[in-house]
């Protein structure tokens, strides 16, 4: 069974409604989905979340920032994940090319001898 995974992409999360509906959602969701990933700049709200795995910045981002640089960082972390994974799946299609041809030739030179 193929396992299902989420990221949630919020680059900025302030005080407000849209922010406690992402907590209670994200929460839900996270019980639902084998993997979930919240990419965020923001660290204030980390202890409202459970069961994520929330990738922040290691410096801090203050109001000084502006909202273009935390969107450019969140969709660095983004693509990053994209990419991971997408190498990922197509290094194990290789081996599992790679291991078929060698047990194909190991099958034809014991039909040799």
């Amino acid at each position: 069974m193929k396992k299902k995974r989420l990221i949630i992409f919020m680059p900025s999360i302030e005080g407000g409604g849209v922010e406690k509906n992402l907590f209670i959602i994200s929460n839900y969701l996270a019980i639902r989905f084998d993997k979930t990933i919240l990419i965020t700049t923001s660290r204030k709200f980390n202890n409202k979340f459970n069961n994520l795995k929330i990738i922040n910045p290691n410096f801090k981002f203050n109001n000084n920032h502006g909202r273009k640089l935390r969107y450019f960082y969140c969709l660095f972390e983004l693509f990053k994940l994209l990419i991971k994974k997408e190498l990922m799946s197509e290094f194990k299609k290789l081996l599992s090319i790679e291991r078929t041809q060698h047990l194909n030739s190991k099958a034809s030179y014991k039909t040799v001898e």
